[in-house]
């Protein structure tokens, strides 16, 4: 332990370390991740709930709830996939739900 220099330098190749991912590409990649995970959720609701001629209208719906609820994921602070994704997906069907019941 004498003969230890605690001055020295690492013995570690830096440069060869994780490569971080810049914040712009993990805040589309929850976009992306909510969007397509909210598409078919909505699309359930549509298919079950909706007489069928209403459906490309709801489609339509779908598509633009899964954007509200990708970018409601991004503006969420957690880094699990299960919670961002679940929370948004969940606030999308409330406001959905009663979107739908009152207009």
């Amino acid at each position: 332990m004498e003969n230890e220099n605690i001055y020295a330098q690492p013995e570690s190749n830096l440069t060869s370390g994780e490569i971080k991912e810049s914040f712009g590409y993990l805040m589309w990649k929850r976009f992306y991740i909510t969007f397509f995970c909210g598409v078919p959720v909505y699309m359930f609701f549509v298919l079950v709930g909706t007489p069928e001629e209403s459906w490309f209208f709801g489609i339509i719906g779908s598509v633009v709830f899964s954007l509200g609820s990708g970018v409601l994921a991004i503006a969420i602070p957690v880094k699990r996939k299960v919670i961002y994704v679940s929370a948004s997906i969940l606030t999308g069907c409330i406001l959905a739900g009663v979107l739908g019941a009152y207009f």
